[in-house]
């Protein structure tokens, strides 16, 4: 009649802290291995140089002599 009911002792109540903290760290796995990746855009600009060659060609004429 006079039983008290048992309590926890200290063992279980570790096993059931490390319980936890094992249940959190898969749930905490679990989110970041199904979440998609974050875009990340980069916008770089280059600056371009155009250089613009115009060749000339001009025909010199020659005279040529004859001599006999």
């Amino acid at each position: 009649m006079g039983q008290e009911p048992k309590k926890m002792d200290r063992r279980n109540f570790i096993y059931a802290g490390v319980g936890v903290i094992a249940l959190v760290a898969i749930g905490a796995a679990a989110y970041f291995a199904t979440k998609p990746p974050e875009v990340t855009t980069v916008t770089t600009t280059v600056p371009t140089t155009t250089t613009a060659t115009t060749t000339a060609t001009t025909t010199i004429p020659t005279t040529t002599t004859a001599t006999t």
